[in-house]
């Protein structure tokens, strides 16, 4: 695996796969407007993945918060996940995985999965206590309502279903953490009582929630599928 701090992701992924670069100009062109943070998978499953983290916004995190952190497990976790899901499928090209059309469960797992991860190191480096009720009031009043409203920016601003997800499974996996080191305040009612208008977006979360071992994900991605068919047609 290759790390890199850089100042041009864009730049850096045109000399890493050139061949994406020709294919997909337009979505490689604009990484650095949308990511902090990139995970490539080589092409063959004996090639090395590397990941890159644009360097402005590794030093600023440096200086006053530990996101750095989460995003280096976030972006570690796709990489374990991708090797893994290769396996399970004996797939040898990771293009292959990278098809959406194909592979969108597996990629919305790994987002939800590399999200949960990922904050849960932002909150074990920033608090002395990661299980301190103290700071409930901060999330309840403060946290949770920001990154809803993220969310619903995000999900409002495209009507393309892949990126609608990625903001969805993003959330997700924040919530799932909260649950996790909170489970007296985010309880089966007040999750209800979050999602419930979105009946689809709870029984994601739900699934989600209790599939966070690949494999078993994986044996049951049809279920997944059968529940964003509720919100998404066509697939």
């Amino acid at each position: 695996m290759d790390f890199s701090i850089t100042d041009n992701i864009s730049k850096e992924y045109k000399k890493i796969r050139p061949d994406h670069a020709k294919k997909f100009p337009e979505q490689v062109e604009n990484i650095d407007n949308e990511h902090n943070a990139l995970t490539i998978p080589p092409k063959e499953s004996d090639g090395h993945f590397s990941i890159l983290i644009d360097t402005k916004y590794f030093a600023e995190s440096l200086e006053k918060d530990n996101n750095w952190a989460g995003t280096v497990a976030h972006e570690l976790t796709h990489v374990y996940d991708f090797i893994e899901y290769a396996n399970l499928i004996d797939c040898h090209d990771y293009d292959v995985i990278l098809d959406l059309g194909k592979h969108w469960m597996f990629n919305i797992w790994t987002e939800f999965h590399a999200k949960a991860i990922g904050y849960y190191y932002v909150r074990k480096y920033t608090f002395k206590d990661i299980y301190d009720t103290s700071i409930i009031e901060h999330i309840m009043q403060s946290e949770l309502p920001m990154h809803s409203q993220e969310m619903f920016e995000s999900y409002h601003a495209t009507n393309n279903a892949y990126t609608q997800m990625y903001a969805v499974a993003h959330f997700l996996g924040r919530l799932f953490i909260w649950e996790k080191l909170f489970p007296k305040y985010f309880t089966d009612a007040m999750i209800q009582e979050l999602l419930g208008t979105n009946r689809w977006m709870l029984e994601t979360y739900i699934f989600l929630k209790n599939h966070m071992k690949l494999d078993e994900a994986y044996r049951d991605f049809e279920e997944l599928k059968d529940i964003l068919r509720q919100n998404f047609q066509g697939f």
